[in-house]
């Protein structure tokens, strides 16, 4: 919150300053001008975002999943490229038991899947995974423009648009993690533009953006994308019913089913019931903390494997007694917004709440003011470790509501002389120099990651991947881990394509197991490493 202050003094001053010198009015006109050309504005947001990143990919590369849930996003944009919605379970599935995959009843992601689909796209087009994840990040940007433009004038849709593409646009959590944060925030800026548009012109158009960005939600971030659309489907019903658009709503209402029917096909490829996502077959599998504070905690699982009983303890068992006590609940959420102010909220926070302050009281901006407070309240009422992707569905409102509280610092005035129209010019100006400081610290350590000596455990293993492919024969390579693991450090994904790839990784589970899974692969050679002692291949057999 300091550098909420800091930056609104800033504003001030540099404010004061374009009012003593009467600077910054050809720049505002300019920066009017484009903003009035509404296409072109959107366009110079995406391609802000864009260009930047592309033009750095010779000195910051697209980097190599490290976290769990990069590993199986990226597995599921592995499955959808191949054309298949989900895998048939590998023989001796136990030993390739990985965090956040399903084995059964289906070989598959367990996260849904819009991020994996951008990811897919990225894969067909010949180039990987992170081709994906940077035209969601551009798309994103340029939709959080156009999403405001109703709601705030055109300049500050645009300023929040720039910022946007400065703030995440080169190695972010957005643009560099395959986290599906860039995705979720896209669909959150359909829904909002789409409903601001429909309440102002009930065109079949608008009806259209709003249902893409709800599929977008819903198979993206589903908890907070179906808080975020709630207020806003509810209030838009109410609308189209009290104006008698039957046709409208007959529309609208069959693109629902639509998307209602193609998640259920999903979902029964998936799991076998219509009703049952991946995830929750993945949680009904593995995970015994339940989600939202005061549901508390089912018996924990067994554990085939050590190591996953051992990090599912630390990651959600520990957050799981934290929650039933009121000062463990205030440990977590106060660790959740310092995360989130970081990632997002900082440093337009104290403006975006008197936005909201104001829209409260706005016919326009009212509902998504509920909807943007009813996804916090859902971001503080779970048990889990905050991710930069949960929130996503909101922040087109969130920094559409910080522009509006920069138009309210517009009627600012003291003695009767007007300090808005300054303060206002000076804010933005400190917002995009605030943009392009995060751009510059962002590009840095992008450079630092690269260049890191030595070679971080993901990096390491892609090699290995890559001197096996290129030799000769087939390969297997059986993972074992100390007590000390860090389980973080998951070496034991392999594609889709199990038995078709040329180098598979799979748990060691002891002689037995062990030499009847090298039975069922006959040809291969067989290697045995154990990561948390050194970053070496020994022969499996001679390891015996």
């Amino acid at each position: 919150m300091l550098l909420d202050l800091v930056i609104l003094a800033c504003g001030f001053s540099i404010g004061w300053i374009f009012r003593c010198f009467g600077a910054g009015r050809r720049a505002e006109s300019g920066f009017h001008r484009l903003a009035g050309r509404r296409t072109l504005a959107i366009l110079v947001c995406c391609g802000l975002a864009m260009l930047p990143r592309l033009a750095l990919l010779p000195w910051i590369p697209p980097r190599l999943p490290a976290i769990m849930d990069e590993s199986s996003y990226v597995f599921g944009a592995q499955t959808l490229a191949a054309g298949r919605l989900a895998n048939p379970t590998p023989a001796f599935w136990q030993h390739f038991e990985t965090f956040h995959i399903n084995l059964v009843p289906s070989y598959q992601s367990m996260y849904p899947p819009a991020p994996s689909l951008f990811y897919a796209l990225g894969i067909v087009a010949g180039g990987g995974p992170w081709w994906g994840l940077w035209l969601s990040t551009g798309l994103m940007c340029g939709a959080i423009c156009w999403a405001l433009q109703p709601l705030v004038r055109p300049r500050y849709a645009l300023l929040a648009g720039i910022f946007c593409s400065l703030k995440y646009g080169v190695f972010s959590i957005f643009s560099d993690w395959y986290l599906g944060g860039a995705v979720a925030a896209l669909g959150g800026a359909l829904v909002l533009g789409g409903y601001l548009r429909l309440i102002s012109t009930a065109r079949l158009r608008q009806a259209v953006w709003l249902v893409i960005g709800i599929a977008i939600l819903a198979n993206a971030r589903p908890f907070e994308g179906a808080l975020f659309s709630l207020p806003i489907g509810v209030a838009l019903l109410i609308r189209i019913l009290q104006r008698r658009q039957w046709k409208l709503l007959a529309a609208t209402a069959a693109m629902l089913a639509l998307l209602i029917s193609a998640m259920g096909y999903y979902n029964l490829r998936s799991t076998g019931s219509a009703w049952k996502m991946p995830y929750m077959e993945n949680f009904e599998q593995y995970h015994y903390v339940l989600p939202l504070l005061g549901m508390g905690m089912q018996p924990r699982p067994q554990y085939r494997h050590p190591e996953m009983g051992i990090l599912y303890d630390q990651w959600e068992g520990e957050r799981g007694l934290l929650a039933k006590t009121a000062s463990g609940i205030m440990s977590l959420n106060w660790e959740k917004f310092r995360s989130y102010y970081h990632e997002h909220f900082g440093p337009v926070l104290l403006l975006a709440l008197l936005g909201v302050a104001a829209s409260l009281r706005s016919p326009r901006g009212r509902i998504p003011a509920i909807a943007l407070l009813l996804v916090c309240c859902g971001l503080f009422c779970t048990v889990y470790r905050q991710f930069s992707a949960y929130p996503a569905p909101m922040l087109a409102g969130f920094f559409g509501f910080a522009m509006t509280g920069i138009r309210r610092l517009n009627a600012a005035s003291i003695r009767r002389q007007r300090l808005g129209p300054y303060l206002g010019r000076g804010l933005m100006a400190v917002l995009l120099i605030v943009g392009a400081a995060r751009l510059g610290e962002n590009v840095i350590k992008g450079l630092k990651a690269t260049g890191a000596d030595p070679a971080p455990w993901n990096v390491v293993r892609a090699r290995m991947i890559d001197n096996l492919t290129n030799s000769d024969g087939q390969h297997l390579i059986f993972v074992k881990y100390l007590p000390q693991h860090n389980g973080h450090e998951e070496w034991v994904y392999n594609t889709p394509d199990l038995d078709r790839q040329k180098v598979i990784w799979a748990r060691s589970m002891g002689e037995a197991e062990d030499h009847a899974l090298m039975k069922h692969y006959p040809g291969r050679q067989f290697w045995l490493i154990k990561p948390d002692a050194a970053y070496m291949l020994i022969p499996a057999k001679s390891a015996r």
